[in-house]
């Protein structure tokens, strides 16, 4: 029989601030301290008795195990070999759980409180439940088939192993590597931010102002915030399905990186959308980008790009900081709501036009073409012919008209 005491401190993880482009303004420290004063027992003989006990499984095998009282952990050391042929119910206090090795063959269910779950190694085939309470999950290895946060704001750090189904109720969570089925965050003021790793599914989040980040790895399926006035930025990764972000008042940054293969669906709102540093080769991947309902703002900065169909529902469109954008076709703006928009170019940008309009989405209002820059009737076309058409005002700012000439007979 051991008398052990045990301290762990288990995640500094930065968050981020829900105001301007960096956001990187501040951190939350998440510290466990847990004191266990009780029997240690080794060799998995996992028996429940009063008081905080500390159990240890590292070779043979146990029946599952239900201690609801006091302050319980349980450890599978590295390189072991035990077993739990059952379920880990533990109660209400801050309950600690390490597996560097082992099998659970069974669900976890940590019950309410501060607790703690680390895993590097081993196996769990049931879920992992972390009840209520500041809870913190850290995965750098093995394999659990679903992880369920519960209540209060938890945090989740995952740089490997696998999640088998579903990441649910988490609040702050980084990824960087590893697998996991689907992730649904739920209500809350979440962040999820992902430099690495796989989900098969969606990633999801529920009413609440939710931050997502995506600067590497792969999401199989969609990106979904619900109401609330959401950010999303990528940098980086693939994203196969859609990004949803439906009602709000919603800011979606892309710069620089990152392949979206289905729609950008902004919903409704006054939504703001920023395209910066992209070409049309990672542009066209998109089918569409569309504003939703609203007074919605699309901002192309130091990006090239065409297909002015693939832009739909923004009342307001800026070419800025050398940005260009080939038009080859109808360019409409506004929404059945507001029915027409406006779209600017900068002293440094240029609208290319070979037969291209600006036409407002409800036929007879007025659009405005503001031109600080370059409208270019002659690079994209060698043709005389080109045309382009403004449905509604041209408001010149010093910008130029760049034309093709035929001289004629005399």
């Amino acid at each position: 029989m051991l008398t052990v005491n045990q301290a762990l401190r288990f995640v500094k993880y930065n968050t981020v601030s829900k105001h301007g482009p960096a956001r990187a303004v501040g951190s939350v420290t998440l510290v466990c301290a847990i004191s266990l004063t009780g029997v240690a027992k080794a060799d998995c003989t996992l028996i429940a008795s009063a008081g905080n006990d500390v159990y240890s499984c590292s070779s043979g095998s146990s029946t599952g195990l239900t201690d609801l009282s006091g302050a319980n952990s349980l450890v599978f050391p590295a390189g072991g070999t035990g077993t739990v042929n059952g379920n880990i119910v533990f109660g209400p206090q801050n309950d600690v759980i390490q597996m560097d090795s082992g099998k659970i063959l069974g669900l976890v269910d940590q019950g309410d409180g501060a607790n703690v779950f680390k895993i590097s190694a081993g196996t769990v085939s049931g879920d992992v439940s972390q009840g209520s309470g500041v809870d913190n999950f850290q995965m750098t290895g093995g394999t659990i088939a679903s992880l369920t946060q519960g209540d209060s704001r938890d945090v989740f750090v995952m740089t490997g192993g696998t999640i088998v189904g579903g990441f649910d109720d988490g609040d702050i969570a980084k990824m960087t590597g590893g697998t996991i089925g689907r992730v649904n965050m739920k209500l809350d003021d979440n962040l999820f931010d992902m430099s690495g790793g796989t989900i098969l599914g969606n990633l999801v989040t529920g009413f609440g102002d939710d931050t997502i980040i995506v600067s590497g790895g792969t999401i199989g399926g969609n990106i979904s915030v619900s109401g609330g006035d959401d950010r999303i930025t990528v940098t980086g990764g693939v994203i196969n399905g859609e990004i949803r972000a439906s009602s709000g008042n919603d800011r979606f940054i892309w710069n620089a990186g990152g392949l979206i293969k289905s729609s950008i669906l902004m919903g409704d709102g006054n939504d703001t959308a920023f395209i910066s540093h992209l070409t049309e080769d990672t542009l066209s991947l998109t089918p569409s980008v569309d504003g939703g309902l609203g007074n919605d703002t699309l901002t192309f900065d130091n990006s090239s790009s065409a297909g002015a169909a693939r832009y739909i529902g923004w009342e307001s469109v800026n070419l800025t900081n050398n940005s260009r954008f080939n038009l080859a076709g109808d360019f409409f703006l506004g929404d059945s709501s507001s029915g027409t928009g406006s779209f600017t170019i900068d002293s440094t940008s240029a609208l290319q036009v070979t037969h291209g309009a600006v036409r407002p989405y409800t036929s007879g209002q007025l659009t405005t073409l503001t031109n600080a820059g370059v409208i270019d009737m002659t690079s994209a076309s060698s043709s005389a012919a080109d045309t382009l058409s403004v449905y509604g005002n041209y408001v010149g700012r010093g910008g130029q008209l760049l034309l093709q000439t035929v001289l004629g007979k005399l």
